[in-house]
C-alpha cells in the first residue's frame, strides 16, 4: 500500500466501523486503525526528492525522457570530441558475456579479462572471439576467488587473487603453469605487472606497518618469477593514509614504455609514477592543481564493515586510466557529467596540458602507438563490450 489516500474513501470506512463496535472496543480498536490510516496519509504530504532521471512525484520508474535526451546529446558530442583529435579505428567485440568486467589486460595477439563478480578470467584472440576460460572459481592453485588483474610474461597470464593472495599463471593453452602465496606480507593486491627487463613480478597493495617493519604503509612490492618476496616500497602520502582508503585505491599501472619498466598512478593524485627495477619509485609527471581534479578531502564512509569496500563522493572525480606514447600523456578522469569521462591530453616535456575532452569510451591501454578504448555496453543486461584503437592525429 503506498498510494495517495482519500479522505472521502476513508470515511465512510471509518463510520462503518465504528457502528459495528461496542463501547468498550472503541478504544482498543478504533484508536489503533486511525493511528494506521494517519502513518498512511504522511507521505502524501512529505515533500519528496527529486532523483537524477526520474519524473518528480511519479509512480513510475520509468526514466525522464528529457534526461535520456540529454544523456544521448552528451555521449554524441563525447564520441565527436573524441574524432577531433583521434583516428579511431573499426571496433572489436569480446564475444563473452562478462558482467563485471574488472581488468583488462594486452599482449599481441592476445587480450585477457578479468570479470571479479562470476568470477572468471577470459583470453580472448584479436578478433574478439574466446579462445580460453583460464582457471576457474576455488580455492586451490590455479583457481580463484577474487580475482582482480592479469599480466602477460613471455609464455603465461598471471592473475592476482585479492581474496585469496594468490598469483596463478596460466599458459596460453589454459594449462597452470605456477603459482605462489603473498599473503605472508600482509596486503591484497589491487594490481599486478609482469616487467620482462628484471623478470620479476610488481604486486600493488597496501601492506600495513605491522607487517612491513615500516612506520608508515607502503605499497609496491617486488616478487621474482617463481614468487620469492624482493622488498617494498613507496610509502603513501601522509594525507592519503587519512582517507582510510581500503580496497578502492587501487592504481593504475603500465608495463611497456621507454622509460622505467612500470608506471602507475593512484586515483586521488594527479600525479604519474615509475618504479625501477629495485623498487625505487620516482615521479615522472606531476600535474599540480587542475581545476577540473577533484580529490577527497575528508575520510571516506565504509559502504559494508565486513567487505570494506568506500563509497566515494559525489564530489570527487579520480582518476580512472592513464597511457603514455612517447611525449604524450593521457589522464582519464570520471566527470560529473552525462559523458563520464574527462579525457585530458598532456605534453610530458612541455608539462603542458595540450587539451581536455569529455568522452563515454573508458582508456584501458596504450599498443604500438595506438591507445585502446572500452565502449561499455549501452544495456548492462547485454553485457558487450566493444574495444576501439585511436591514434592521435
Amino acid at each position: 500500500m503506498c498510494g495517495l489516500v482519500k479522505w472521502s474513501e476513508l470515511l465512510p470506512l471509518l463510520e462503518s466501523s465504528m457502528r459495528t463496535l461496542s463501547s468498550t472496543r472503541l478504544f482498543t480498536v478504533v484508536v489503533p486503525v486511525v493511528c494506521g490510516l494517519a502513518i498512511l496519509l504522511v507521505p502524501t504530504y512529505m515533500p519528496s526528492g527529486k532523483r537524477v532521471g526520474m519524473h518528480h512525484g511519479s509512480h513510475s520508474n520509468k526514466p525522464d525522457p528529457d534526461y535520456q535526451h540529454a544523456i544521448s546529446l552528451a555521449l554524441q558530442s563525447g564520441s565527436e570530441q573524441l574524432q577531433t583529435w583521434f583516428t579511431l579505428s573499426d571496433g572489436i567485440k569480446l564475444q563473452e558475456r562478462m558482467p563485471h568486467l574488472t581488468h583488462l589486460a594486452f599482449s599481441n595477439p592476445w587480450i585477457a579479462a578479468v570479470d571479479i563478480g562470476e568470477p572468471g578470467v577470459y583470453l580472448f584472440r584479436p578478433d574478439g572471439r574466446l579462445e580460453h576460460r583460464l582457471g576457474r572459481p576455488g580455492l586451490d592453485p590455479g583457481e580463484y576467488v577474487g580475482p582482480v588483474a592479469a599480466s602477460f610474461g613471455p609464455d603465461f597470464v598471471a592473475v592476482a587473487d585479492f581474496t585469496k593472495k594468490r598469483v596463478s599463471q596460466f599458459s596460453p593453452e589454459g594449462g597452470v603453469t605456477g603459482s605462489f602465496v603473498y599473503g605472508p606480507q600482509g596486503f591484497s593486491a589491487q594490481a599486478i605487472a609482469y616487467d620482462r627487463r628484471s623478470d620479476q613480478f610488481f604486486l600493488f597493495g597496501n601492506r600495513w606497518p605491522q607487517y612491513s617493519g615500516s612506520s608508515s604503509t607502503l605499497f609496491v612490492h617486488r616478487y621474482s618469477a617463481t614468487g620469492q618476496f624482493q622488498g617494498s616500497a613507496f610509502s603513501i602520502p601522509a594525507r592519503a593514509e587519512a582517507l582510510n582508503l581500503t580496497s578502492d585505491d587501487h592504481p593504475f599501472i603500465e608495463v611497456e614504455g621507454d622509460g622505467d619498466p612500470v608506471r602507475f598512478m593512484l586515483p586521488w593524485q594527479n600525479i604519474l609514477y615509475s618504479v625501477s627495477a629495485v623498487g625505487q619509485v620516482s615521479v615522472v609527471f606531476d600535474g599540480g592543481i587542475d581545476e577540473a581534479f577533484h580529490a577527497p578531502s575528508s575520510p571516506m564512509p565504509t559502504e559494508d564493515g565486513l567487505a570494506g569496500f568506500q563509497r566515494w563522493t559525489r564530489s570527487w572525480t579520480p582518476v580512472v586510466a592513464f597511457a603514455t606514447d612517447g611525449d604524450t600523456l593521457l589522464i582519464e578522469t570520471e566527470c560529473l557529467c552525462p559523458a563520464h569521462y574527462r579525457l585530458a591530453i598532456w605534453s610530458l616535456s612541455e608539462h603542458k596540458l595540450l587539451t581536455s575532452l569529455f568522452t563515454n569510451r573508458k582508456l584501458v591501454s596504450q599498443q604500438n602507438h595506438s591507445f585502446v578504448f572500452l565502449q561499455e555496453p549501452e544495456n548492462p543486461e547485454e553485457s558487450e563490450y566493444e574495444l576501439i584503437k585511436a591514434r592521435l592525429h
